[in-house]
């Protein structure tokens, strides 16, 4: 015959299992925690490089008005004009400003002492774009300048919402 073994219970049975479960969840946590900061900050990094360009994107347009402004002093809109002026290259070239064609261009009289045009463009073959609006007030000029890191034509205009847009201006007064 065989014998039996009896088996005694004991009060700290399962105790192992219990201590493993613990560090795994405990790890598990920690892992999980180091993976949303890593996220987060990768977030934070690829906002402030988007920054930069929308901040590039708007002292071009900067540098743009300037260049033409003085180049010939009848380009932009003075309150004494009514027409709309030609920002486009000479004739045998295609290229404005960062080798971009301007296309739309809109010039305002807003006053007897005012004016403003405004035109912007995309760089290529990024998404960036900058819309420009220079203002002539008797002689004084006033140039701002919205750079964005998503968006096209003049006026940069995005399809849908775009939560990860940023905008960049420059305001400059002579």
């Amino acid at each position: 015959m065989t014998k039996l073994k009896t088996i005694k219970k004991s009060r700290h049975q399962g105790f192992t299992l219990f201590i493993a479960v613990l560090l795994t969840s405990i790890l598990l946590s920690i892992a999980l925690s180091l993976a949303n900061f890593t996220v987060k900050q990768s977030i934070i990094s690829s906002f402030g490089r988007e920054s930069q360009f929308s901040f590039y994107a708007a002292d071009s347009g900067i540098e743009c008005a300037f260049y033409y402004d003085l180049k010939d002093t009848n380009v932009f809109a003075t309150s004494s004009d009514s027409t709309v002026y030609n920002l486009r290259a000479p004739a045998g070239s295609l290229k404005f400003c960062n080798g971009v064609d301007i296309t739309t261009v809109r010039s305002e009289v807003i006053s007897t002492t005012a004016a403003t045009t405004t035109f912007g463009y995309t760089f290529l073959p990024q998404t960036y774009c900058v819309s420009v609006i220079v203002g002539k007030s008797g002689n004084q000029t006033t140039v701002e300048a919205r750079g964005y890191n998503r968006g096209s034509g003049p006026t940069c205009t995005v399809s849908g919402a775009d939560n990860r847009r940023v905008e960049r201006a420059v305001r400059v007064r002579y």
